[in-house]
């Protein structure tokens, strides 16, 4: 079966009091990425793409922009994945008014060295279109790897874009599970320790700590253990035979 897990949150963002920098780049100087009050999840703000003035991306030109979170470590061996809240009034059709979300892989530089499509606008809950809806993003392949995250909205067009845009609040990034190592029976994941349970799950190889285990040996003194030899003695009282002569 599967496995309990709790996520270690990496990064989180409300965009309610003193949000984080966030990296802001648009074609178009009428809409694009900001913090609004107009609509949230967590009072008062969310990341907003449009025309803060009109509420809408209805400019009479194509829009488009992108909103990179600052750079976060995903943590090594763990599943990472992004969560957010989502609400997207924009065209619903594939084609048009593009979302998406890539993750840059950043060397110790700075530079990007890859980057990676981690959600594409099919991908969006139903419910989004009119509510807010949690997004959860899996981040494949990116454990011990620093990355940026973008989010991308792109009108494609200049017709048809008489919608509000898209909100996006309560962003976290998470470490999940272990990276579980690929088994089909039990024996191939004894890791040699005697105080773990080690069992392969659906998932991969698991190695649950016993918290209750005492390894052979741990605590013995030199007398206690098989080899020991019978007169075996560690102070003067050990060889009382008790003759007072």
């Amino acid at each position: 079966g599967g496995l309990c897990c709790d996520p270690a949150t990496i990064f989180s963002e409300t965009f309610d009091s003193n949000p984080m920098p966030l990296t802001l780049e648009a074609v178009s100087t009428t809409a694009g990425w900001s913090v609004s009050e107009q609509r949230y999840v967590s009072p008062t703000s969310a990341l907003y793409f449009g025309d803060p003035l009109s509420k809408s991306y209805d400019t009479g030109e194509r829009v488009a922009g992108s909103a990179s979170l600052p750079p976060v470590l995903i943590t090594e061996s763990r599943e990472g994945y992004l969560t957010f809240r989502l609400l997207s009034l924009i065209e619903k059709k594939v084609s048009y008014d593009r979302f998406w979300i890539e993750a840059e892989v950043l060397d110790d530089t700075g530079a990007v060295t890859e980057t990676h499509t981690v959600m594409q606008k099919h991908s969006i809950p139903p419910t989004a279109y009119n509510e807010f809806a949690l997004v959860e993003v899996p981040l494949h392949g990116l454990d011990g790897q620093t990355v940026r995250l973008r989010f991308n909205f792109d009108s494609m067009d200049a017709m048809n874009n008489a919608y509000e845009g898209v909100y996006i609040d309560d962003i976290d990034v998470l470490a999940g599970c272990p990276i579980l190592d690929a088994c089909e029976v039990d024996s191939q994941c004894d890791d040699g320790d005697p105080c773990t349970l080690d069992a392969c799950s659906t998932e991969g190889c698991a190695h649950l700590t016993d918290e209750e285990c005492e390894p052979e040996g741990l605590g013995e003194g030199p007398c206690d253990g098989p080899d020991a030899p019978e007169d075996c003695c560690i102070a003067d009282e050990d060889c009382d035979d008790g003759d007072a002569t």
